[in-house]
Formats: C-alpha cells, sequence, structure tokens
C-alpha cells in the first residue's frame, strides 16, 4: 500500500513520527527487531490511517498475524 501511495520509508516516517527501523521491522515482519507488542499496535493503527484503512482490523490483523508466527495463542 506504501509503494501504491507513492511513499518511501523516509516519507512515512516523517509523516507518522514512526523510526524507519521499526516501519522496516514491521514491513519485514522482522520479529527481533519489532518493539514492544504495545508500540506495534500504535505503529500499526497510525500506518492504517496514513493508508486509508481500519486501525482497529488492521491492529488485530498484524497482531494476529504476529501471533501465527511466534506461535503465541491469541
Amino acid at each position: 500500500i506504501r509503494e501504491k501511495r507513492g511513499l518511501t520509508l523516509e516519507d512515512v516516517a516523517r509523516i507518522t513520527k514512526i523510526p524507519t527501523k521499526f516501519l522496516k521491522a514491521i514491513q519485514n515482519t522482522d520479529l527481533k527487531k519489532l518493539p514492544a507488542r504495545v508500540y506495534v499496535q500504535g505503529f500499526v493503527k497510525n500506518l492504517a490511517s496514513l493508508y486509508r484503512l481500519d486501525p482497529a482490523d488492521t491492529a488485530k490483523a498484524y497482531l494476529e498475524y504476529l501471533d501465527s508466527r511466534t506461535g503465541k495463542p491469541n
């Protein structure tokens, strides 16, 4: 979605104030570089708003995806 909107990671970082390193970790699902879950949830909600997606649904889906990658129960 970011690329379809013509935005670079730097653009998104500037607009959302989310550090580029966390944007990369979210985009690549880099579990080792993601911050605490509460921050991930907030960051994903901010990104969803920027991309005109439902923030709550997007954050829920992303966190469920993370849980499936880590083997944590929902």
